[in-house]
């Protein structure tokens, strides 16, 4: 196949079926349409609430240990308040 008989064949095919979604078919709703009629619902005013909770042995340089993830956060704690964890053993 030459490369202007596959420009010639890609050219029919996006004649035929590249905007389909555009013009409905055989009087059913085109996809634009069905789209217009069910638009996205607006994001969250908050986050989806989700906790994790580990028991993780803590090294003395306050490093935790998550195999086979990689991490990297913040652990923000504001003083006076309850302590984020007691290890005591």
């Amino acid at each position: 196949m030459t490369v202007e008989q596959a420009q010639q064949l890609l050219d029919s095919w996006c004649a035929k079926r590249g905007d389909n979604g555009c013009a409905p078919a055989d009087g059913k709703a085109s996809v634009i349409t069905v789209a217009a009629a069910e638009p996205l619902r607006p994001a969250p005013a908050l986050p989806f609430p989700a906790t994790l909770a580990l028991t993780r042995v803590v090294s003395t340089q306050a490093l935790v240990s998550f195999p086979r993830l990689t991490i990297q956060g913040r652990i923000d704690h504001q003083l006076p308040s309850k302590p984020v964890h007691k290890c005591c053993h």
